[in-house]
This record gives structure tokens, C-alpha cells and sequence, in this order.
């Protein structure tokens, strides 16, 4: 099954690296996982190596039965459920994921994310920048509601593209304050013999080194009291 971003095989070479020398200390002590829109689960098996207790969602039923097959030996709780409406208790959960779900990245499911967050979670946000974002738009990729696939023919909904100070203020607006945010960017990232073509040609079109594409922001939120 096909993942439904086109450059995920890039993204998955960051967040393995990215987690292995930032994430996995940020996470250390936690114990609760909820992650929302995991998608086909591209990320979680770092995850579930930290030794977390983790719930796995996504609003797409067939999202769910595959990553349940793919990780069929795991112990993990898979539940199909909007970002809306999360049906957990409040204060569930020490740390929340939520990675490359533009399409509900609002008000609405950060509040529902705020809910079910314990005194001292942390919530962990990311992705594309708008600087990304804006690119896609100039290439026919995105029309300010839809994200054209790599195969130019899926449309996936990704309404919601911050800057750093809209993102904070909606964030705020829903009871969480930001602790980090930051842009991930191929120089520290990942080896330039394995960065795709589609990072080397965003380079060439942004007139800059490949050391200095803007490709992903990460941010970490914890509630307000």
C-alpha cells in the first residue's frame, strides 16, 4: 500500500535519524502514546522500541487494518476515530503524536488534543513548512485546500499551512504553549548521497545549497495551567 504523501520515503529517512538523536531524549519517562492520524504507521516503530504504551489512530479504516497487520506481533491498541472527536478519558495520555495531518491541524483538534493530554504531557507537531508548501502551489501541487499527490492524480485535504507565529497563536488559543519549534533541514538531517530528487530539485528552485531546504518544522507543546 501506497503512503500518501509522495516524498515519504525522504521523510522516513528524517524521522529515523531525527528520532534516534532528538525525539527518543525529549520522550524519555513517558509512558501513555496516543497517536492521531498515524496514517500506514511510517513512523511508529521507533516508537514502540522506546518502550512506550502506545494507541495507534487514523480516521481511514484501511489505514488501521494495515498498519494492524504490519505490526500484527506488537502490543498496541489500533482505534479508527476522528481527531475531532477522540474517544479517550481526559488526561489519558503523557505524550501525543501527531505527524504530517494537515488536514485537521486547527482549533477543533487541538483542543481535543489539550483534553486528552495529562498535567505533564508533551505534544509533538509536525509538518511541512510553509516555505514547502508554497512550492507545491507553484508547481500545481496545491491549490490552498488540496495537495496534489507525486502521482499528480490523488488529492489529499491539507487546508490548514501556519507560519511559526499563526501556528503558536492557535495553539495558545486552544490551552497549549510552545516549547521548541524547529525546522528540519537536510544538513542535519540526512546523508546528501540519499537526499531524494525531490529535495535536491526544491533546492535548485528556492536558489539555495541543499543544506537549506526548509522541509519540516517540529514542535513541542505542553498544556497550560
Amino acid at each position: 500500500m501506497k503512503s500518501r504523501l509522495g516524498t515519504i520515503e525522504c521523510i522516513n529517512i528524517i524521522r529515523q535519524d531525527y528520532f534516534k538523536r532528538e525525539i527518543s531524549k525529549i520522550i524519555q519517562g513517558k509512558v501513555n502514546m496516543l497517536m492521531v492520524g498515524g496514517g500506514y504507521g511510517d513512523s511508529l516503530e521507533d516508537y514502540y522500541r522506546s518502550g512506550l504504551r502506545i494507541t495507534f489512530t487514523d480516521f481511514e479504516q484501511c489505514a488501521v487494518e494495515y498498519v494492524k497487520k504490519k505490526y500484527v506481533d506488537y502490543n498496541i491498541d489500533f482505534q479508527c476515530c476522528s481527531a475531532y472527536n477522540l474517544p479517550f478519558d481526559n488526561n489519558a495520555f503523557d505524550l501525543v503524536v501527531s505527524t504530517l495531518n494537515g488536514s485537521y491541524l486547527n482549533n477543533i483538534a487541538l483542543k481535543e488534543f489539550n483534553r486528552v493530554m495529562s498535567q505533564d504531557a508533551i505534544l509533538i507537531l509536525s509538518e511541512t513548512t510553509v516555505e514547502y508548501v508554497d512550492f507545491l502551489r507553484t508547481i500545481g501541487r496545491y491549490d490552498g485546500k488540496y495537495l496534489l499527490a507525486s502521482n499528480m492524480k490523488t488529492k489529499i485535504l491539507h487546508p490548514f499551512v501556519y507560519t511559526q507565529k499563526e501556528l503558536e497563536h492557535v495553539c495558545c488559543s486552544c490551552g497549549l504553549y510552545s516549547i521548541l519549534y524547529k525546522v528540519l533541514q537536510p544538513d542535519n538531517l540526512i546523508n546528501q548521497e540519499v537526499i531524494s530528487n525531490a529535495i535536491i530539485n526544491f533546492s535548485k528552485y528556492l536558489k539555495v545549497e541543499t543544506p537549506n531546504v526548509p522541509l519540516l518544522y517540529y514542535m513541542l507543546l505542553r498544556k497550560v495551567y
